[in-house]
């Protein structure tokens, strides 16, 4: 087309773009970029943010950024494409630093920014598993809800991610039985170094009792080195929500032996079993 004169527009440019990146032409894919910049088409953010995409799919994660970088408008995706280029390359560190820049820009991360951050921290490989989840949990319920407590959590300056965040995200898992997000966020857990704290040991349990998986439950529960009432609560809870009305009471026993007074929740949850 180019070759008899008629020059494409930026939606035809923005469309080969994906293309060649998905067949991983290397070389194509800079004739194309070239192409752009010679005949001047000036600024394009779709165009821009599929040609940041496409250099980070290539591996070329810095040219990638220093298109970015030049980019004098950036939308959502824009931030969404160059994280998940970090997040790909196993540079999580730079993924969370540029999510902090997102957010001093005034922009709240979305499902795809949440995906990438957990895949980042991790160690998954989003490419690999976007479609899945995307596929399974695009109904909207609980990506709302997960994503507002996750903007509410991070919505000073700077974020640290913390088990406040952490269990924030694992509480909606566990309200709309999300178990493989909550899989993920258990990942990140083990990961980030969180597996002693018992607010987020506690709340591991009730996700998976709520996502009908007693055995990681169990597990969950198992390994904990220090456990409060609450943690104990959290285990009488899923034994009893899951009819296990015996084990709900043995636990209770298990408890007061130990030296952990019960507390009236832990009564209601074994008697309710």
């Amino acid at each position: 087309m180019a070759g008899r004169g008629f020059l494409p527009y930026e939606v035809t440019i923005s469309s080969i773009i994906p293309a060649v990146a998905n067949l991983g032409l290397t070389m194509m894919g800079k004739s194309v970029h070239c192409f752009w910049v010679r005949h001047g088409f000036g600024t394009n953010v779709v165009v821009e943010t599929s040609l940041v995409d496409m250099y980070s799919r290539f591996g070329c994660i810095s040219i990638a950024r220093y298109l970015f970088d030049k980019m004098p408008v950036r939308n959502l995706v824009s931030w969404n494409v160059i994280i998940s280029g970090y997040a790909n390359s196993g540079m999580s560190n730079d993924a969370m630093q540029l999510f902090n820049l997102m957010r001093r820009d005034g922009l709240s991360a979305d499902y795809f920014t949440l995906l990438n951050l957990i895949s980042a921290s991790s160690g998954d490989n989003w490419g690999r598993t976007s479609i899945a989840v995307h596929d399974g949990f695009t109904s909207g319920q609980y990506w709302t809800k997960a994503i507002a407590h996750f903007n509410e959590r991070t919505s000073v300056t700077y974020v640290v991610l913390d088990s406040t965040a952490i269990v924030s995200i694992l509480s909606s898992c566990s309200s709309f039985g999300a178990l493989q997000p909550g899989r993920q966020i258990h990942a990140l857990i083990e990961k980030e170094g969180f597996s002693n704290d018992v607010f987020v040991g506690s709340a591991l349990i009730d996700m998976y009792a709520n996502c009908g998986d007693l055995v990681d439950a169990r597990k969950c529960f198992g390994i904990m080195e220090q456990k409060d009432v609450a943690c104990w609560n959290a285990m009488i809870r899923a034994m009893g929500a899951n009819g296990n009305g015996e084990e709900a009471i043995d636990l209770l026993f298990r408890m007061e032996g130990i030296g952990v007074n019960p507390n009236e929740s832990s009564l209601v949850s074994a008697l309710s079993a």
